[in-house]
Protein backbone atom coordinates (compact mmCIF):
# COMPACT_ATOMS: atom_id res chain seq x y z
CA UNK A 1 0.00 0.00 0.00
CA UNK A 2 0.80 3.31 -0.88
CA UNK A 3 0.93 6.87 0.64
CA UNK A 4 0.84 9.72 -1.76
CA UNK A 5 2.94 12.94 -0.67
CA UNK A 6 -1.05 14.60 0.37
CA UNK A 7 -1.78 11.49 2.16
CA UNK A 8 1.30 11.89 4.66
CA UNK A 9 0.45 15.22 4.74
CA UNK A 10 -3.12 14.69 5.92
CA UNK A 11 -1.86 12.13 8.52
CA UNK A 12 0.94 14.83 10.02
CA UNK A 13 -1.39 17.47 10.44
CA UNK A 14 -4.33 15.31 11.99
CA UNK A 15 -1.31 14.03 14.62
CA UNK A 16 -0.60 17.65 15.21
CA UNK A 17 -3.79 18.55 15.79
CA UNK A 18 -4.68 15.65 18.55
CA UNK A 19 -1.30 16.30 20.23
CA UNK A 20 -2.72 19.54 20.55
CA UNK A 21 -6.08 18.69 21.81
CA UNK A 22 -4.55 16.37 24.37
CA UNK A 23 -2.07 18.75 26.22
CA UNK A 24 -4.67 20.46 28.63
CA UNK A 25 -5.90 16.71 30.06
CA UNK A 26 -1.71 16.29 30.71
CA UNK A 27 -1.65 19.65 32.74
CA UNK A 28 -4.69 18.81 34.83
CA UNK A 29 -3.59 14.98 35.18
CA UNK A 30 -0.57 16.34 36.98
CA UNK A 31 -2.26 19.22 38.52
CA UNK A 32 -4.54 16.12 39.92
CA UNK A 33 -1.18 14.46 41.04
CA UNK A 34 0.01 17.13 42.86
CA UNK A 35 -2.81 17.97 44.75
CA UNK A 36 -3.46 14.37 45.81
CA UNK A 37 0.54 14.43 47.03
CA UNK A 38 0.65 15.57 50.43
CA UNK A 39 3.86 17.88 51.00
CA UNK A 40 7.02 16.19 53.44
CA UNK A 41 6.25 17.24 56.54
CA UNK A 42 8.79 19.82 58.21
CA UNK A 43 9.73 18.25 62.11
CA UNK A 44 9.75 21.36 64.47
CA UNK A 45 13.14 22.09 66.21
CA UNK A 46 12.28 21.66 70.33
CA UNK A 47 14.47 24.45 72.06
CA UNK A 48 13.53 25.80 75.39
CA UNK A 49 14.00 29.64 75.58
CA UNK A 50 14.08 31.83 78.39
CA UNK A 51 12.74 35.72 78.70
CA UNK A 52 13.41 37.90 81.49
CA UNK A 53 10.59 40.93 82.01
CA UNK A 54 13.69 43.07 83.14
CA UNK A 55 17.48 42.63 83.04
CA UNK A 56 17.98 45.67 85.22
CA UNK A 57 16.66 46.84 88.61
CA UNK A 58 17.51 49.91 90.43
CA UNK A 59 17.75 50.14 94.18
CA UNK A 60 17.49 53.80 94.72
CA UNK A 61 19.40 55.27 97.72
CA UNK A 62 19.98 52.98 100.69
CA UNK A 63 21.84 52.85 103.80
CA UNK A 64 25.22 51.25 105.21
CA UNK A 65 24.66 47.66 106.44
CA UNK A 66 21.59 46.98 104.98
CA UNK A 67 20.36 44.34 102.72
CA UNK A 68 17.42 44.81 100.14
CA UNK A 69 15.94 42.19 97.52
CA UNK A 70 14.61 42.25 94.07
CA UNK A 71 12.94 39.30 92.29
CA UNK A 72 13.55 38.89 88.17
CA UNK A 73 11.12 37.07 86.81
CA UNK A 74 11.21 34.89 83.66
CA UNK A 75 9.32 32.75 81.24
CA UNK A 76 9.82 29.82 78.88
CA UNK A 77 8.66 30.70 76.21
CA UNK A 78 10.12 27.85 73.95
CA UNK A 79 9.02 24.46 73.21
CA UNK A 80 11.03 22.07 75.73
CA UNK A 81 12.14 21.72 79.45
CA UNK A 82 14.08 25.13 80.51
CA UNK A 83 17.15 24.11 83.24
CA UNK A 84 18.74 26.89 85.29
CA UNK A 85 21.89 25.57 85.50
CA UNK A 86 23.93 27.76 87.33
CA UNK A 87 23.56 31.43 89.22
CA UNK A 88 26.77 33.28 89.75
CA UNK A 89 27.28 36.83 91.58
CA UNK A 90 29.90 39.89 91.65
CA UNK A 91 30.80 40.67 95.31
CA UNK A 92 27.97 41.85 97.67
CA UNK A 93 25.69 40.31 95.87
CA UNK A 94 24.13 37.02 96.13
CA UNK A 95 21.49 35.30 93.84
CA UNK A 96 19.02 32.29 94.68
CA UNK A 97 16.48 30.30 92.56
CA UNK A 98 13.17 31.04 94.68
CA UNK A 99 11.07 28.30 91.71
CA UNK A 100 12.04 25.06 90.28
CA UNK A 101 15.58 24.37 88.17
CA UNK A 102 13.50 22.65 85.84
CA UNK A 103 10.88 25.40 83.64
CA UNK A 104 8.51 23.30 81.30
CA UNK A 105 6.91 24.95 78.36
CA UNK A 106 5.01 28.24 78.61
CA UNK A 107 6.29 27.92 82.18
CA UNK A 108 7.38 30.89 85.02
CA UNK A 109 10.31 31.14 87.39
CA UNK A 110 11.62 33.95 89.19
CA UNK A 111 15.00 35.04 91.06
CA UNK A 112 15.63 36.60 94.03
CA UNK A 113 18.52 39.10 94.05
CA UNK A 114 19.63 40.50 97.24
CA UNK A 115 22.27 43.60 97.30
CA UNK A 116 24.07 43.91 100.92
CA UNK A 117 25.41 47.42 101.31
CA UNK A 118 27.82 46.77 104.54
CA UNK A 119 30.34 49.43 103.77
CA UNK A 120 30.03 50.91 100.58
CA UNK A 121 29.47 54.39 99.69
CA UNK A 122 28.15 56.28 96.81
CA UNK A 123 27.12 54.30 93.50
CA UNK A 124 27.29 50.31 93.45
CA UNK A 125 26.88 48.41 90.29
CA UNK A 126 26.42 44.43 90.44
CA UNK A 127 25.99 41.74 88.08
CA UNK A 128 24.08 38.17 88.46
CA UNK A 129 25.29 35.27 85.76
CA UNK A 130 22.31 33.05 84.76
CA UNK A 131 23.19 29.80 82.69
CA UNK A 132 20.45 28.02 81.25
CA UNK A 133 20.28 25.37 78.92
CA UNK A 134 18.60 28.11 76.19
CA UNK A 135 20.76 27.22 73.06
CA UNK A 136 20.39 31.08 72.12
CA UNK A 137 20.67 33.04 75.08
CA UNK A 138 22.47 30.37 77.35
CA UNK A 139 23.55 33.23 79.49
CA UNK A 140 21.67 36.19 81.13
CA UNK A 141 23.07 38.94 82.59
CA UNK A 142 21.26 40.70 85.42
CA UNK A 143 22.13 44.16 86.56
CA UNK A 144 21.27 46.07 89.97
CA UNK A 145 22.12 49.28 91.05
CA UNK A 146 21.87 51.31 93.96
CA UNK A 147 23.72 54.41 95.61
CA UNK A 148 24.43 53.88 98.97
CA UNK A 149 24.22 56.87 101.81
CA UNK A 150 26.73 56.36 104.25
CA UNK A 151 26.51 58.84 107.45
CA UNK A 152 29.99 57.82 108.49
CA UNK A 153 33.25 57.29 106.15
CA UNK A 154 35.84 55.15 107.50
CA UNK A 155 39.77 54.96 105.82
CA UNK A 156 41.17 52.71 105.34
CA UNK A 157 38.72 50.34 104.70
CA UNK A 158 41.10 47.32 106.03
CA UNK A 159 43.92 47.26 108.25
CA UNK A 160 46.84 44.98 107.52
CA UNK A 161 49.58 44.74 110.16
CA UNK A 162 51.94 42.10 107.91
CA UNK A 163 54.14 40.63 109.72
CA UNK A 164 55.48 41.19 113.15
CA UNK A 165 57.39 39.28 116.29
CA UNK A 166 55.50 38.63 119.68
CA UNK A 167 56.13 41.54 121.86
CA UNK A 168 56.59 43.75 119.06
CA UNK A 169 53.99 46.64 119.17
CA UNK A 170 53.09 48.24 116.27
CA UNK A 171 50.68 50.81 115.58
CA UNK A 172 48.30 51.66 112.95
CA UNK A 173 45.17 54.65 113.08
CA UNK A 174 41.42 55.20 111.67
CA UNK A 175 40.08 58.46 110.36
CA UNK A 176 35.98 58.70 110.62
CA UNK A 177 34.69 61.42 109.17
CA UNK A 178 30.89 62.16 109.59
CA UNK A 179 29.20 62.86 106.25
CA UNK A 180 25.87 64.04 107.64
CA UNK A 181 24.72 67.35 108.55
CA UNK A 182 23.93 66.77 111.83
CA UNK A 183 26.78 66.36 114.74
CA UNK A 184 27.22 62.35 115.15
CA UNK A 185 28.44 60.40 118.83
CA UNK A 186 30.52 57.58 118.55
CA UNK A 187 29.38 55.44 120.74
CA UNK A 188 31.08 52.38 120.70
CA UNK A 189 34.61 51.12 118.72
CA UNK A 190 35.25 47.36 119.81
CA UNK A 191 37.83 44.90 118.51
CA UNK A 192 37.85 40.91 118.05
CA UNK A 193 41.40 40.74 117.80
CA UNK A 194 43.60 39.71 120.67
CA UNK A 195 45.99 42.20 121.76
CA UNK A 196 44.58 45.25 120.33
CA UNK A 197 44.35 47.98 122.13
CA UNK A 198 42.04 50.93 121.03
CA UNK A 199 43.19 54.55 122.12
CA UNK A 200 41.47 57.47 122.99
CA UNK A 201 39.95 59.39 120.58
CA UNK A 202 37.21 62.25 119.82
CA UNK A 203 33.33 61.07 120.26
CA UNK A 204 31.90 63.59 118.81
CA UNK A 205 31.93 64.68 114.95
CA UNK A 206 30.22 67.71 113.68
CA UNK A 207 29.30 67.64 110.05
CA UNK A 208 32.44 67.10 107.34
CA UNK A 209 34.55 67.00 110.04
CA UNK A 210 36.79 63.81 111.37
CA UNK A 211 38.55 62.01 114.22
CA UNK A 212 41.30 59.93 114.51
CA UNK A 213 41.34 56.61 116.83
CA UNK A 214 44.87 55.23 117.49
CA UNK A 215 45.23 51.21 117.28
CA UNK A 216 47.79 49.40 118.92
CA UNK A 217 48.48 45.84 118.55
CA UNK A 218 51.32 44.09 120.66
CA UNK A 219 51.38 40.52 120.74
CA UNK A 220 51.32 38.43 123.46
CA UNK A 221 51.55 34.53 121.35
CA UNK A 222 53.54 33.17 118.84
CA UNK A 223 52.62 32.02 114.95
CA UNK A 224 49.12 33.25 115.11
CA UNK A 225 47.12 34.26 112.34
CA UNK A 226 45.28 37.52 112.66
CA UNK A 227 41.95 37.71 111.38
CA UNK A 228 39.19 39.77 112.96
CA UNK A 229 37.29 42.77 112.52
CA UNK A 230 36.56 46.18 114.25
CA UNK A 231 33.03 47.46 114.90
CA UNK A 232 32.12 51.57 115.25
CA UNK A 233 28.79 52.23 116.69
CA UNK A 234 26.78 55.58 116.38
CA UNK A 235 24.40 56.63 118.98
CA UNK A 236 22.16 58.60 115.89
CA UNK A 237 22.19 55.44 114.06
CA UNK A 238 22.89 52.31 116.59
CA UNK A 239 21.83 49.19 114.52
CA UNK A 240 24.04 50.28 111.94
CA UNK A 241 27.61 49.04 112.40
CA UNK A 242 30.54 50.06 110.46
CA UNK A 243 32.83 47.05 110.11
CA UNK A 244 36.59 47.46 109.56
CA UNK A 245 38.38 43.95 108.79
CA UNK A 246 42.07 42.86 110.21
CA UNK A 247 44.73 40.95 109.11
CA UNK A 248 47.95 39.82 110.21
CA UNK A 249 50.81 37.60 111.19
CA UNK A 250 52.95 36.76 114.51
CA UNK A 251 56.26 35.21 113.63
CA UNK A 252 59.14 33.86 115.40
CA UNK A 253 62.46 34.28 115.69
CA UNK A 254 62.88 30.84 113.45
CA UNK A 255 61.35 31.22 110.35
CA UNK A 256 60.69 28.22 107.58
CA UNK A 257 60.39 28.71 103.89
CA UNK A 258 58.51 27.33 102.05
CA UNK A 259 55.15 26.54 104.20
CA UNK A 260 54.19 24.19 101.13
CA UNK A 261 56.25 21.91 99.10
CA UNK A 262 55.08 21.44 95.85
CA UNK A 263 56.88 18.09 94.30
CA UNK A 264 55.24 18.41 91.00
CA UNK A 265 53.54 15.61 89.32
CA UNK A 266 56.19 12.60 88.85
CA UNK A 267 57.11 9.75 86.64
CA UNK A 268 56.62 6.29 88.38
CA UNK A 269 60.08 5.70 90.08
CA UNK A 270 61.30 9.22 89.13
CA UNK A 271 63.45 11.29 91.67
CA UNK A 272 62.73 14.90 92.98
CA UNK A 273 64.14 17.14 95.14
CA UNK A 274 62.86 20.02 96.99
CA UNK A 275 64.49 22.22 99.39
CA UNK A 276 63.60 24.46 102.51
CA UNK A 277 64.70 26.75 104.17
CA UNK A 278 65.42 27.04 108.19
CA UNK A 279 66.26 30.93 109.19
CA UNK A 280 67.37 31.59 112.92
CA UNK A 281 67.36 34.93 113.36
CA UNK A 282 67.31 34.82 117.15
CA UNK A 283 70.46 35.90 118.89
CA UNK A 284 71.18 32.30 120.06
CA UNK A 285 72.32 28.81 118.21
CA UNK A 286 69.46 26.55 116.81
CA UNK A 287 69.67 23.01 117.04
CA UNK A 288 68.12 20.96 115.33
CA UNK A 289 67.23 18.00 117.12
CA UNK A 290 65.04 15.62 114.93
CA UNK A 291 63.81 16.01 110.89
CA UNK A 292 60.99 13.72 110.05
CA UNK A 293 58.40 13.18 107.15
CA UNK A 294 55.13 11.43 107.45
CA UNK A 295 55.66 10.23 103.89
CA UNK A 296 57.56 6.99 104.25
CA UNK A 297 59.22 7.46 100.04
CA UNK A 298 60.00 11.07 100.94
CA UNK A 299 63.37 11.44 102.73
CA UNK A 300 64.97 14.53 104.65
CA UNK A 301 68.61 15.12 104.48
CA UNK A 302 69.81 15.64 107.91
CA UNK A 303 72.76 15.19 109.98
CA UNK A 304 71.83 16.71 113.15
CA UNK A 305 72.45 20.47 112.24
CA UNK A 306 73.20 23.97 114.12
CA UNK A 307 72.11 26.86 112.87
CA UNK A 308 74.51 29.75 114.06
CA UNK A 309 72.71 33.07 115.22
CA UNK A 310 71.34 35.02 112.23
CA UNK A 311 72.40 32.53 109.99
CA UNK A 312 70.20 30.11 107.65
CA UNK A 313 70.48 26.74 106.64
CA UNK A 314 69.04 24.13 103.30
CA UNK A 315 67.85 20.90 104.01
CA UNK A 316 67.34 19.03 101.09
CA UNK A 317 63.52 16.52 100.68
CA UNK A 318 64.53 13.37 97.94
CA UNK A 319 61.52 11.28 96.69
CA UNK A 320 62.20 7.64 96.69
CA UNK A 321 61.35 4.98 93.78
CA UNK A 322 58.54 3.44 96.21
CA UNK A 323 56.69 6.43 95.53
CA UNK A 324 52.63 4.78 95.23
CA UNK A 325 51.05 5.83 92.36
CA UNK A 326 48.29 8.43 92.55
CA UNK A 327 48.12 11.78 94.33
CA UNK A 328 49.58 12.62 97.95
CA UNK A 329 49.95 14.90 100.85
CA UNK A 330 51.80 14.78 104.04
CA UNK A 331 53.87 16.82 106.61
CA UNK A 332 57.46 17.29 107.30
CA UNK A 333 58.09 18.16 110.94
CA UNK A 334 61.25 19.66 112.45
CA UNK A 335 61.93 19.42 116.13
CA UNK A 336 64.47 22.11 116.90
CA UNK A 337 65.86 23.06 120.58
CA UNK A 338 64.17 26.70 120.62
CA UNK A 339 61.46 26.70 123.83
CA UNK A 340 59.35 29.23 122.46
CA UNK A 341 59.23 27.35 118.72
CA UNK A 342 60.23 23.74 119.82
CA UNK A 343 58.17 22.16 116.20
CA UNK A 344 58.36 23.45 112.81
CA UNK A 345 56.51 21.82 109.78
CA UNK A 346 55.79 22.57 106.51
CA UNK A 347 53.04 20.49 104.06
CA UNK A 348 54.16 18.12 101.43
CA UNK A 349 52.10 17.61 98.24
CA UNK A 350 52.29 16.18 94.46
CA UNK A 351 51.32 13.20 92.72
CA UNK A 352 52.45 10.10 90.82
CA UNK A 353 51.84 8.74 87.41
CA UNK A 354 51.79 4.82 86.63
Amino acid sequence: MRYTKLSLKLLFNYILVLFILLLPYQALAEEKTEKSTPPAQVKEAKNPEIQFQEDFFDFGKIEQQKSVSHIFKFKNTGNADLVINDLKSTCGCTAALVTLKVIPPGGNGEIKVTFSSKNFQGEVKRSVFVSSNDPKNSKVILNIKSFVQAFLEVKPKFINFGSLKKGEAISRSLTVKNLTNAPVTIKEVKSEVKDLKIGDFEKEINPEEETIINLTLNPTTLLQDLLGNIEITANQHPDEKLIIPVSGRIIGDIILMPENIYFGMLKKSEKSEQKIKITNNSDKALKLLEVKSSLEFIKPGFNGDTILPKKSLELTLSTLPAAPAGPFRGKIEIKTDNKDQPLLSAMLSGAVKE
